[in-house]
């Protein structure tokens, strides 16, 4: 959700809803993860006939070929390496391979460093940025003629007794 979170404060334009965005920050989870810029840990599981199946064992590094685009859709021929089925509401996947399938890694995390390096918090209130707009306090009645305070400063001294120096007409 965090993902799609600043997906949305960053773009608000490109994403008409909120489903957009979840769907757009799960493939750009993956996509970074197959990359090798983005590790995803998680618990390695076996679905057993047993209905006593030991629990999820320690946190494990998931290898970065588990999220290669071509297992994440269905295969077109009856060649295939491997399926990956994400279950995102449970935090897990599964894969089938061709000797085995009833694996997959539960309990999925991400460093929350990896997440600020490759999608960095967006400043709300607009310091630092430079896309950022200054947004004016008016201080109500017409509207100003000149935006320019510098040059409206100029023009108010230069307009002074002492403002303007006087002209030197002999040349040295």
């Amino acid at each position: 959700m965090l993902v799609a979170e600043r997906l949305v404060t960053k773009e608000p334009e490109k994403f008409s809803g909120t489903d957009a965005a979840l769907t757009a920050a799960r493939e750009q989870l993956v996509d970074q993860a197959y990359r090798g810029a983005l590790e995803i840990q998680g618990r390695f599981f076996q679905i057993n006939e047993e209905p006593e199946a030991p629990p999820l064992g320690g946190w494990t590094i998931v290898d970065a070929s588990y999220w290669s685009p071509e297992y994440r859709v269905e295969p077109q021929s009856s060649y295939w390496v491997c399926i990956l089925k994400m279950n995102w509401a449970a935090n897990s996947f599964m894969y089938e391979l061709e000797d085995r399938d009833d694996e997959g890694y539960g309990d999925l995390r991400v460093r929350g460093e990896d997440i600020d390096r490759l999608w960095p918090p967006v400043d709300h209130r607009g310091a630092g940025s430079a896309a950022s707009t200054v947004v004016v306090k008016h201080a109500g009645g017409a509207p100003r003629k000149w935006r320019d305070d510098l040059l409206i400063e100029i023009v108010r001294i230069a307009n002074t007794p002492d403002g303007l120096p006087e002209i030197v007409t002999e040349s040295y």
